[in-house]
């Protein structure tokens, strides 16, 4: 495989400069005319390798056009950058093309026959990694009253030897009839609106399909794939207003991810493999689009959100690696904290029609800031894992000063009158016999409870870690005063009764 295509921009001379050049070289010869002929040696095979280069560019079969890295984004780079392309398209040699990737902006008017022209070189040449990642412009307000989305062209969906295909805010066509990507085996969909036929005949086309990634993509209510492997699904394209039925038909799934805000989405898998290796639920918050006022605003009745937390728990519950999570929005109203993560949600009515077992959960890892309302959903999640093996509690997200209000300035009366050991006190593990391995990474006040807990009734366990954060660095010497806080945790945590024998706590 040849080297990727590099570009390499030199401002013209004038004759004044070149005639200065000229003084300098003859200085220059002057001053270095005790130099080594090692020295000579090594010039002569740098430039042997500028020649060698300057030459061979032509055969690469690895081409990037990235305008991302242009300091600025306007109509005229956007045509700078365009231009160099079709003469580099053009002057291109290589019977074979093994890379094609292109983010710039996309304006319609002027660049859809240059986009389509280098589409069909490079499928002529048998491509089979293909990118196309179209941006708006953010500093050109003319530039960003083009709506228009780059419309695939029709040679594209015969591309056979294409493995890998990777699109942003492109259009297919609505006449799509057929669809022949007998190669391709990772699918990535972003801002995209697919009809159902359309879907199924990208799916049906794709026989060796392993990966789909989906990112605000919506339109279609069915995903149906005997290869499908690992599905990823990030937020949906038609957030606020679609109570539709997502159906997933995929027999040979191995992994899924559903991301972001999904609000009123449902999704249901008909049919998957009994056995299901890695499972990510992490929904941000509730969203809906307020139609007569134009706005969005945050839903604060958790009633359907809560319904719907449970129905995707129960599809995936028979995941051997389980991760729960999303970010935190901590909703100030009146004198109540909302917040609604996933393991807030399960929380907030301590969800009893959550799956009673889930047998093939062995790896369990949540993903949350840590606070008084995530508890009674950690404890129903423990229930609900009787083989569990590792734990890991993970505080490391990007979490604000504000979202962790809930530690530091309880401003609910509940929340004022929590006692984490009490609450603790009376709980069951009931995966003490199988529990060997446990993991914080961050902390927060309610860890040392927490971890209390686990000492107490894990019988089996090997090793308890923590893992400390910046964040928490800045955050101890916030709340507390100084950075030792950590250290006098663990110095806690050594002293409380185990059941293991031979469990090791370590601070890393």
């Amino acid at each position: 495989m040849g080297r990727p295509l590099m570009a390499r921009c030199s401002d013209p001379k004038t004759y004044e400069d070149e005639v200065e050049e000229e003084e300098d070289e003859e200085y220059d010869e002057e001053d270095d005319e005790y130099e080594d002929d090692d020295e000579d040696e090594e010039y002569d095979e740098e430039d042997e390798d500028y020649v060698r280069w300057r030459w061979t560019w032509a055969s690469t079969t690895t081409l990037l056009f990235l305008m991302d890295e242009f300091e600025e984004y306007n109509q005229s780079s956007l045509t700078t950058f365009t231009n160099f392309v079709d003469t580099t398209m053009a002057l291109h040699e290589s019977p074979k093309i093994y890379t094609f990737i292109l983010r710039s902006p996309y304006d319609q008017e002027f660049m859809e026959s240059s986009v389509s022209s280098w589409l069909h070189d490079v499928i002529i040449k048998q491509v089979e990694e293909l990118c196309l990642d179209f941006f708006d412009c953010p500093e050109d307000d003319d530039y960003n009253n083009n709506d228009g989305r780059y419309i695939l062209p029709q040679n594209i969906y015969s591309c056979e030897f294409m493995r890998k295909l990777s699109l942003t805010h492109c259009h297919f066509s609505t006449n799509l009839s057929h669809v022949n990507w007998k190669s391709l085996k990772y699918l990535s969909l972003e801002n995209t609106t697919l009809e159902d036929p359309v879907m199924q005949y990208i799916l049906s086309g794709s026989p060796v399909l392993e990966s789909l990634k989906l990112v605000n993509c919506g339109g279609f209510d069915h995903i149906s794939s005997g290869s499908l492997k690992r599905l990823l699904i990030y937020g949906h394209s038609e957030l606020y207003y679609d109570e539709r039925v997502l159906q997933i038909n995929a027999p040979n799934l191995e992994s899924v991810e559903i991301k972001g805000p999904m609000c009123t989405k449902k999704y249901m898998f008909k049919k998957v493999s009994p056995v299901l290796y890695d499972a990510t639920l992490a929904f941000t918050q509730l969203v809906r689009f307020d139609v007569q006022h134009g706005e969005q605003q945050i839903e604060t009745k958790y009633g359907d959100y809560q319904d719907l937390v449970t129905n995707q728990i129960k599809m995936i519950s028979h995941a051997q690696n389980l991760t729960i999570g999303g970010w935190v929005l901590q909703i100030l109203e009146s004198r109540y904290l909302h917040s609604d993560t996933c393991i807030q949600v399960i929380s907030a009515r301590e969800v009893r029609n959550l799956p009673t077992r889930g047998k093939m959960c062995k790896i369990l890892t949540l993903k949350i800031p840590l606070c008084a309302r995530d508890l009674p959903g950690i404890n129903r999640l423990l229930r609900t894992t009787p083989v569990l093996e590792r734990l890991v509690i993970d505080l490391s997200g990007t979490h604000g000063d504000q979202e962790y209000a809930g530690d530091y300035n309880l401003l609910d009366d509940e929340l004022n009158n929590f006692i984490p050991n009490r609450y603790w006190a009376s709980k069951v593990l009931i995966s003490a016999e199988t529990l060997k391995s446990v993991e914080f990474i961050g902390y927060s006040l309610f860890t040392t409870e927490l971890a209390r807990f686990l000492l107490r009734h894990a019988k089996n366990l090997e090793h308890m870690h923590f893992r400390k954060t910046e964040n928490d660095c800045a955050k101890w010497q916030r709340h507390f005063g100084r950075l030792e806080y950590f250290f006098d945790v663990v110095c806690l945590l050594l002293s409380y009764p185990r059941a293991s024998p031979r469990v090791k706590i370590l601070l890393v």
